[in-house]
C-alpha cells in the first residue's frame, strides 16, 4: 500500500477507494482491481511505428502496418492504451455516453502509462474538439476531460482554444476510412489569432477512441498547415479488427 498523508487516510475512511471498472474495493483511488486489469487488453510493442497497430509478431526497426504503408497518416506517431474490447468498451461507453465523468482520472492514468514516449516529446496537448451542437447535448467533451487530467499528471499544458470543429459531421460508426476522411475534411479550423501559438510547437492530440485515424489525421493536417512542428496522437483505446477487415477500413 502506498504511503498516504493523514488527509488522504481520512478521505479514504469517508470515501473508500474503488475500482473504476467494477466498483470493488482497491488500495488506492482511480485504479483497476486485478480482475478488471486482467480482463483488459493493454497495447504494447511490437506495433506499427506510425499508428501503433499491434503486430502479432516481432518486427525489425521502424516497421509499418500495411495501412500506413499504403496511406501514411499525417501525424508523426500514435499510441493507445487499450484495445477497444468488451471490458474496456464497457467503461469507455459509460465515460463517453453515460455521464461517467468520474472515470476520467483513472482512464487518463492509463493513457499516461501508454504514452510516455509521446508525452516526452510534447509541448502542448490539444484535445480533439466537439462541434458546439454535440457539446451542448453531451454537456462535456470527453477528450478535454482526459487531456486536463493528463496535464495534472505531466504538467504539459492543455490548450482547448487552438483547434475548433466548425462544421458538424455525420456519425461515423459504420463508415470506412475513405468515408470518414471525406466526412471530416474541412471540419476543423484554427481560430482567428491562434496560429502564432502553434509555430514550431510539438503537439499531441488527445482523443478517446482511435478507429481508422481519419479524424486525427485531419486535425494533424490543419495544425501542421498552421505551423506546428510535429503532431502526435494519444488515445485511450483503439479498435482492433482482423487485419483483412482493417485493411478495407483503411
Amino acid at each position: 500500500m502506498p504511503n498516504l498523508s493523514w488527509p488522504q487516510l481520512f478521505l479514504n475512511l469517508i470515501l473508500p477507494p474503488r475500482c473504476f471498472g467494477c466498483g470493488e474495493a482497491t488500495s488506492e483511488h482511480h485504479v483497476l482491481c486485478p480482475p478488471c486489469w486482467k480482463a483488459c487488453t493493454f497495447l504494447s510493442p511490437p506495433w506499427c511505428a506510425l499508428c501503433g497497430w499491434p503486430f502479432p509478431y516481432e518486427s525489425l526497426g521502424q516497421a509499418l502496418c500495411p495501412s500506413c504503408h499504403r496511406l501514411p497518416p499525417l501525424f508523426t506517431q500514435c499510441r493507445s492504451a487499450l484495445a477497444y474490447h468488451d471490458e474496456a468498451r464497457r467503461f469507455i461507453l459509460k465515460f463517453k455516453q453515460g455521464d461517467g465523468t468520474y472515470l476520467a482520472p483513472g482512464l487518463s492514468r492509463l493513457m499516461v502509462r501508454a504514452g510516455q514516449d509521446i508525452l516526452s516529446q510534447t509541448d502542448l496537448l490539444v484535445p480533439v474538439p466537439l462541434h458546439w451542437k454535440r457539446l451542448f447535448l453531451r454537456q462535456y467533451n470527453q477528450a478535454t476531460l482526459l487531456s486536463h487530467y493528463i496535464t495534472h499528471q505531466t504538467c504539459i499544458p492543455t490548450r482547448t482554444d487552438l483547434l475548433k470543429r466548425h462544421r458538424s459531421t455525420r456519425k461515423q460508426g459504420h463508415q470506412n476510412r475513405k468515408e470518414r476522411s471525406a466526412n471530416v475534411r474541412g471540419a476543423f479550423i484554427i481560430p482567428l489569432g491562434k496560429a502564432p501559438v502553434l509555430k514550431g510547437k510539438r503537439l499531441t492530440l488527445i482523443d478517446d477512441v482511435f478507429t481508422t485515424g481519419a479524424t486525427l489525421s485531419e486535425c494533424a493536417r490543419i495544425l501542421l498547415n498552421a505551423g506546428a512542428k510535429e503532431v502526435r496522437a494519444l488515445t485511450l483505446a483503439r479498435v482492433i479488427m482482423p487485419q483483412k477487415l482493417a485493411s478495407s477500413l483503411y
